[in-house]
């Protein structure tokens, strides 16, 4: 996968994220390969599903710092504003829908 070749298509700052990773491209690879897993966005799902505002703040919120430390800006924006909307409403919609356009390009390029 070349990140610096999909870094605009999915949303990434490639600078700073290789600044974050201190310039690795592999292991910069290997926390977007996880970004599934880190962010935890299936219980967000979850949350979502049962419409529990407690759960749907906190596990946006563990998806927003996910997204913030690969310098996904789009979906860490996203994320914050489902956090402070506790809600599956709008932001959590338009969310879904990023993070599924992500992480569609993400396998299809791995």
């Amino acid at each position: 996968m070349n990140i610096k070749f999909i870094a605009e298509e999915i949303g990434l700052d490639y600078e700073q994220a290789l600044e974050y990773v201190g310039g690795d491209i592999g292991e910069l690879k290997g926390k977007l390969m996880s970004l599934d897993k880190d962010s935890d966005f299936a219980k967000l799902e979850e949350a979502v599903e049962k419409e529990d505002p407690e759960e749907i703040a906190t596990y946006a919120h563990k998806a927003r710092k996910a997204f913030e430390r690969v310098s996904l800006g789009k979906l860490a924006i996203l994320a914050g504003r489902v956090e402070e909307a506790r809600t599956g409403n709008g932001s959590y919609k338009e969310l879904k829908a990023e993070y599924a356009k992500v992480s569609k390009i993400l396998n299809e390029r791995n």
